[in-house]
């Protein structure tokens, strides 16, 4: 029970900070637009490291190079 406690704060806490990256003009108020672009650079970003760990892994198998 303590350890699904300790979690759920965790949650908590990281979500707080999660949004406070999120409000762009600081105003403690988090619009539709500041959630909305801060979800979209996360996926951009998340994309791009996919690709980019993928593409190293290919390369990694691909031992005869010919794609």
């Amino acid at each position: 029970m303590k350890k699904i406690f300790l979690f759920l704060i965790f949650i908590s806490i990281s979500f707080v900070f999660y949004l406070f990256r999120a409000d762009q003009d600081h105003d403690e108020r988090l619009s539709k637009e500041e959630l909305l672009n801060h979800v979209y650079k996360n996926v951009q970003l998340h994309l791009k490291e996919a690709k980019d760990k993928n593409l190293q892994l290919f390369l990694l198998l691909d031992t005869n190079q010919n794609g």
